[in-house]
């Protein structure tokens, strides 16, 4: 009896562990439930989340792909425009690359005519130049053939001068001598008047008195 007594407290010491050990089980399965609906809320709320994101996100998806739609529109436009604007751009590059020839060939043309007066006014000038230096020396040389004559009737002149003076001089001396005899004349016959007639001599001394004639031709 003892023995079947120690067995059945040893079976119900064993049963209590068994039951202790379900209890905690139980306990760890109502823990896990619980977790386990925890998480079952959790991830319904994710799910719900989820959801919503994903409506967002189709939305979302939605709104990207007009988007995408509009800017492939836009960018076709773009595309067409920047063509446009390309075959714009090259056309008027062309325009500016014949004007530009066009100007560079006028400007060549012109430098080219300019450079050819300037050069027909440096031949026109040299040869001016040239006309006026024998003109120059033309002048001078008649300048000098002047100046020559100029001095040659120069010299004339004060020949002249000189002999008209000496001229002047003797007709002076002559006139002196002159007036002289005339006083002397005057004399004897003022005192032959103041006296008895003496008898009729032959005739006296005749003073003649001749002219100076001056042969003076002037010279040019």
């Amino acid at each position: 009896m003892q023995a079947q007594i120690g067995r059945l407290e040893d079976e119900r010491a064993n049963d209590a562990d068994q039951i202790a050990e379900m209890l905690v089980r139980i306990a760890e399965a109502e823990r896990s439930k619980t977790e386990a609906q925890a998480t079952l809320e959790t991830l319904s709320r994710h799910a719900e989340l989820a959801e919503k994101s994903a409506v967002n996100a189709g939305a979302a998806l939605d709104r990207l792909r007009a988007d995408a739609e509009a800017d492939r529109a836009r960018l076709v436009d773009l595309e067409a425009k920047l063509t446009s604007m390309a075959r714009e751009h090259g056309e008027i590059i062309d325009a500016m690359r014949r004007a530009h020839v066009e100007d560079v060939l006028a400007l060549e043309t012109r430098h080219a005519e300019a450079l050819a007066e300037m050069r027909d006014a440096q031949v026109r000038a040299l040869e001016e130049e040239k006309s006026a230096a024998a003109r120059a020396r033309q002048q001078a040389a008649s300048a000098e053939v002047r100046l020559a004559d100029a001095c040659t009737a120069i010299a004339a002149t004060g020949e002249l001068l000189d002999g008209l003076q000496r001229r002047e001089e003797m007709a002076a001396a002559l006139r002196t001598r002159t007036i002289e005899q005339a006083r002397r004349t005057l004399a004897r016959d003022g005192a032959a008047e103041t006296a008895p007639p003496p008898a009729r001599p032959s005739d006296g001394p005749r003073v003649e008195v001749t002219s100076l004639e001056l042969d003076w031709e002037p010279s040019d």
